[in-house]
C-alpha cells in the first residue's frame, strides 16, 4: 500500500428508490431467499454488488465484486465459487459469508476499498497503528493474498520487534510506531511464522519470557489478589501465556527464561570479580568496599538481580551503590561499568540461540552492537 493516504471514498447515501428495506436489520425482499442484513456505517456502498458478512451478528460490508477480484486471487476464486449458486440475497446482492472476524475484516476493508492509511498522516507523520489493527492488516492480507498490504504490515512490525539494540531499548520510539503491550507477544510470534520473519522472534519471545515476572501495577494492592486469596496478577500474566502460546513455543519461552536468569547471574559474578581492577589505585578501599557488598545484600536482593524480566538493565550502579561511602576508585568502576555494559550487549547477541533460533543479521559480538548504533 501506498505510504501516502489515498483520497478516502465517501460513503454515499442510498437512494430511496433503490432500497427495498436494507436499514438496520430491516428483510429484504430480493432474491430466492432475502436475509435479513444490518449495514455497516463506513463500508457499505449503496451501488456495490456483493455482500460480505463476518461471523458473528455483525453489521456486513457492502463493496465492489470488481474491485476485490483485481487485489485478491482468494476473493476471485471465492466469488467464482459461491455467487454463481448463492441462494441468498439483500436488496439484489448476492451474500457472502466470510470466517473473518467483523472487526478484522473491517480494518482490511477500509485499507483496500476506503483509502484508510493507518501508518501516516497526510503530511508524513508516522501514526502509531494498535497491534490488533496491524494483526489484522497481515493476518487477512496473507489470508487474501495480497502482498503490499503484508509487506507493509511486516515492516512496521520490525519496528517494534527490531534487530538492532538500541532500537529495543527505547521504547518510546518504537510506540510511535505501534501501540502494544506484553500480551500481543504471543501473536507477534504466530505473525512472524505466518509471514517467515524470523528478525520478529528473538524480542518477541524475550517479552514472553518477562511476563509474569513483574506483576502489572493496580490501583488498589489488595485487588491484586482474588476474593479467595488464590491467583494474583501474575498468576494470570503466566496462565495466558500457557493458554495462548503452542507447546513448541511454550518450551522456547521457559529455556529462554532459565538462560537469560543465568546469563544475568554470570554477569553479577564477572562485575564482582572485577574488584579489585589490575589498575586499581586504592587496592585495599576497592576490598573493602566488594567484601562489605558481599557482607551486606541479601538473598532477595541477589534473586531480584538475576531476574530474566530485568535482563539488560545495568548491574554495576545497583552493585555498588550500597557502599558510596566506601567508593570504588576510577579504575575499578570504570572496569566494573565496561565489563557490565558488555557483557549485556553479548546477551542481546545471544538471544536468538537462548531461544533456539538461527537469524540472519543479528549481531554476533557486542562490538557489532556498538557499531551498529554509531551507524
Amino acid at each position: 500500500m501506498s505510504c501516502e493516504r489515498p483520497a478516502k471514498r465517501s460513503r454515499l447515501s442510498t437512494p430511496d428508490s433503490d432500497v427495498s428495506g436494507t436499514l438496520d436489520g430491516a428483510s429484504c425482499t430480493h432474491g430466492d431467499i432475502p436475509v435479513t442484513v444490518q449495514e455497516d456505517e463506513d463500508v457499505w456502498f449503496w451501488d456495490g454488488d456483493v455482500i460480505l458478512s463476518p461471523q458473528g451478528r455483525a453489521p456486513s460490508f457492502r463493496v465492489y465484486r470488481d474491485l476485490l477480484e483485481r487485489e485478491s486471487p482468494v476473493f476471485r476464486s471465492i466469488f467464482a465459487q459461491t455467487i454463481p449458486d448463492a441462494a441468498k440475497t439483500a436488496d439484489g446482492c448476492p451474500v457472502v459469508y466470510l470466517n473473518d472476524s467483523a472487526s478484522q475484516l473491517k480494518t482490511f476493508l477500509l485499507v483496500l476499498l476506503c483509502g484508510e492509511n493507518y501508518y501516516y498522516e497526510h503530511t508524513g507523520y508516522a501514526f502509531s497503528i494498535t497491534f490488533e489493527n496491524l494483526s489484522a492488516l497481515i493476518r487477512l492480507g496473507h489470508k487474501y493474498q495480497i502482498q503490499d498490504i503484508v509487506d507493509d504490515g511486516v515492516a512496521r512490525l520490525k519496528r517494534f520487534y527490531p534487530i538492532d539494540y538500541c532500537e529495543w531499548e527505547d521504547r518510546a520510539i518504537r510506540s510511535v510506531y505501534v501501540t502494544a503491550t506484553g500480551a500481543d507477544a504471543p501473536e507477534a510470534i504466530s505473525l512472524a511464522y505466518l509471514t517467515d520473519t524470523p528478525s520478529i522472534l528473538p524480542t518477541a519471545y524475550l517479552t514472553c519470557a518477562t511476563l509474569g515476572s513483574e506483576p502489572p501495577p493496580v490501583e488498589d494492592e489488595d485487588e491484586d489478589e482474588d476474593e479467595d486469596g488464590g491467583e494474583t496478577a501474575q498468576d494470570h500474566s503466566l496462565l495466558s501465556l500457557v493458554r495462548t502460546l503452542a507447546p513448541s513455543d511454550l518450551e522456547r519461552v521457559i529455556s529462554g527464561k532459565l538462560a537469560l536468569g543465568r546469563s544475568r547471574a554470570v554477569r553479577l559474578l564477572s562485575i564482582l570479580r572485577a574488584v579489585p581492577a589490575p589498575y586499581c589505585t586504592r587496592e585495599e578501599r576497592c576490598i573493602i568496599a566488594h567484601q562489605r557488598n558481599l557482607r551486606e545484600c541479601r538473598v532477595d536482593d541477589f534473586k531480584h538481580a538475576v531476574d530474566s524480566a530485568q535482563a539488560f538493565e545495568p548491574l554495576h550502579e545497583w552493585l555498588w551503590e550500597s557502599v558510596d561511602e566506601v567508593a570504588l576508585c576510577g579504575a575499578c568502576a570504570t572496569e566494573s561499568s565496561q565489563i557490565d555494559e558488555r557483557m549485556a550487549l553479548g546477551t542481546w547477541c545471544e538471544l536468538p540461540s537462548m531461544f533456539n533460533l538461527s537469524v540472519e543479521g543479528w549481531p554476533k559480538t557486542w562490538r557489532d552492537v556498538l557499531e551498529s548504533s554509531l551507524a
